[in-house]
């Protein structure tokens, strides 16, 4: 109920979009990016605990979110119709965003193990769009897989295809995103 005034887009291509159809973005021209967290799912930690670098999730946390936030920016930005502010105010929309349940298919890992993939990972985005009031203009939700290397083919995955991978997601996230909140 305490969303209860937002609107289900049926239209969607995300696994939820739920937006509020009457106070809208009007008058608004900035933006401002908040990515809260980066969240591993908790059986994905539990089962890799002992065998994964020491310094592998926090690194992965910022480095996704520092990913994450630059995507968005680029998108909001790319249609010159948002500027991107570096703190909300009362002439800026927010959006809080927070990435849950990432599994890394094929994560660093103490010693020389080699892990061989046909997709990086998976993951769920979790963003609000909030008025400079506080209220929640918008709630979108999607869980998505890393693009398939193709025709079922396994590869072997490093910190590099998997930031590329995870890259990618992010950019398809942020023109997703942005398309149903703009």
């Amino acid at each position: 109920l305490e969303h209860s005034h937002l609107v289900k887009n049926t239209k969607s291509r995300l696994d939820l979009s739920l937006r509020d159809n009457k106070q809208g973005w009007d008058g608004f021209s900035k933006v401002y990016i908040d990515v809260q967290d980066i969240n591993f799912q908790k059986h994905w930690l539990r089962d890799n605990k002992s065998r994964i670098l020491n310094n592998y999730v926090p690194r992965i946390q910022k480095d996704y979110a520092e990913l994450l936030k630059k995507s968005l920016e680029k998108t909001f930005t790319k249609d010159e119709k948002y500027t991107v502010v570096q703190a909300p105010g009362n002439d800026v929309i927010t959006i809080q965003s927070t990435i849950k349940d990432l599994i890394i298919r094929g994560p660093e890992t103490i010693g020389r193990s080699k892990f061989l993939v046909e997709t990086a990972g998976i993951a769920t985005i979790y963003s609000e769009a909030l008025h400079p009031n506080g209220t929640v203009l918008a709630i979108i939700e999607d869980r998505e897989e890393t693009r398939d290397r193709g025709f079922h083919r396994l590869e072997r995955t490093s910190r590099a295809s998997n930031y590329f991978d995870f890259r990618l997601l992010m950019e398809d996230w942020g023109e997703r995103i942005s398309g149903e909140l703009l």
